[in-house]
């Protein structure tokens, strides 16, 4: 019995501790406007977020294409990820044998460029 007492003197003790956390913290609604000095930080911080999106996804070129800021590479990628989709589940293509198709065309094109080159230069 003594430890029962201890786990729940040890539980109340915990209890208390977090509703005083709790009524100590700063209560915002979550339809509170909060002051910003621009428009642009309240486009960015839009639902109380402390940081931009941009900004949690990495701030670089990976963020700009997964927020579609460049279309042209966005959609190149969307494009690029459907195609491959396509061939694995559509076609039933393994990945072995498409690395190894990709690896002769690039051996095909090596062949031709160079046989190519040493004809233009005569």
């Amino acid at each position: 019995m003594p430890e029962g007492i201890k786990a729940e003197g040890l539980l109340n003790n915990l209890v208390e501790t977090l509703a005083d956390n709790v009524s100590k913290q700063k209560s915002v609604s979550f339809f509170e406007e909060e002051k910003s000095s621009s428009a642009n930080d309240q486009f960015n911080r839009l639902f109380g977020r402390q940081k931009p999106v941009h900004h949690i996804l990495g701030g670089g070129k990976s963020a700009d294409v997964l927020l579609w800021r460049n279309k042209k590479i966005s959609a190149g990628v969307l494009a690029g990820a459907t195609a491959i989709w396509v061939l694995f589940e559509w076609l039933n293509y393994n990945f072995l044998p498409l690395v190894c198709f990709a690896l002769v065309l690039g051996m095909i094109a090596q062949f031709v460029w160079s046989n190519a080159s040493g004809l233009i230069n005569r």
